[in-house]
């Protein structure tokens, strides 16, 4: 089965994302996004001060969470499944060619890297309530793994619907062939950054490749085990977990049911939404980090959830492209 037809399968039985080729290399940020796009909310600085103090971040690091929250963002958006869309916002010239079901791929051919971004969910009814919550053994065929390792059971079975992990292994593995030289980045927003989680891990065991994770308003998506496992495998300071202020989403599912975030968190803590106002905590849950603030009633107000880095929640990301 060709790749257009794979493609259109996996479009039909699951949520569409897209597929892009990047023709020039992303935008400068560092410059444009010290400004917000749109005035913060926030009234309060809630950086925390007492020890551990979490360290301050560069624009060089803000403007690299902004770039993958936006191929993030963009797997969010139906334009973008179009073949003449163009993804504007942050890369020049970034064509979408086709798409896979949960998903995009983007080829960034300027930081010789391959960008797979998955499509989030910003519903609690999978993270929360769904009997799914329940953990799920996780093995990975052909790869040796520490015993007790568990991820949540709808993430897992989001993941592996469809054959989309095969899908991605044989297309980056033929890729990778032809482009020895390059890496791989995972990113996704809300559900999508489990996804990443997993993807990232399976892809790193797989290909053997250098991998990068970037999930945004991600859900816990594992037990301590599979924390430990993957931060090994992939590299603890690969691996960027952004939160957005009082998110509650990733306070969700919640330690007491055994479940734990992984990577270092970049928390964006101040009045506004700029590298002075983001913390990286290096401590796993670092309790001073967004563990200190009380989650709400997730349904009562997720406003921060889909509040990151001033993105506007209507900014359209691609835009038609002429045949």
């Amino acid at each position: 089965m060709n790749f257009f037809v794979l493609a259109t399968l996996f479009s039909a039985l699951f949520i569409t994302g897209s597929y892009a080729m990047v023709a020039e290399s992303p935008l400068s940020l560092a410059t444009r996004t010290t400004t917000p796009l749109v005035p913060s909310k926030r009234i309060l600085n809630m950086c925390p001060t007492s020890s551990p103090v979490p360290e301050a971040i560069d624009g060089v690091q803000y403007s690299s969470l902004v770039k993958y929250y936006m191929y993030a963002y963009a797997a969010n958006s139906d334009k973008c499944t179009n073949q003449n869309s163009n993804l504007k916002t942050f890369v020049n010239q970034n064509r979408v060619i086709s798409s896979f079901g949960r998903g995009y791929i983007a080829i960034d051919t300027v930081g010789k890297e391959y960008i797979v971004a998955f499509r989030g969910k910003t519903t609690l009814n999978v993270i929360r309530d769904d009997p799914y919550t329940r953990f799920s053994s996780f093995t990975i065929s052909g790869v040796t793994m520490p015993a007790g390792i568990k991820v949540h059971m709808g993430f897992r079975d989001s993941y592996f619907a469809n054959k989309i992990d095969r899908f991605l292994l044989d297309f980056l593995t033929a890729e990778l062939a032809k482009n020895r030289d390059y890496s791989i980045v995972t990113t996704g927003h809300s559900l999508g950054g489990a996804l990443a989680s997993i993807s990232g891990v399976i892809l790193k065991e797989k290909l053997k490749v250098p991998i990068r994770i970037y999930t945004f308003g991600q859900p816990r998506t594992g037990n301590k085990q599979y924390v430990e496992w993957m931060e090994k495998s992939v590299g603890r300071d690969n691996i960027f977990r952004s939160v957005s202020v009082d998110d509650p989403i990733p306070q969700f599912p919640t330690r007491k049911q055994g479940y734990m975030h992984h990577g270092v968190e970049y928390w964006t803590c101040g009045d506004g939404d700029s590298e002075a106002d983001t913390r990286k905590c290096n401590l796993p849950e670092q309790p001073n980090c967004s563990q200190s603030i009380t989650t709400p009633d997730p349904q009562i107000d997720m406003g921060p959830h889909l509040h990151y880095f001033g993105v506007p929640e209507d900014i359209e990301v691609c835009e038609q492209r002429l045949p």
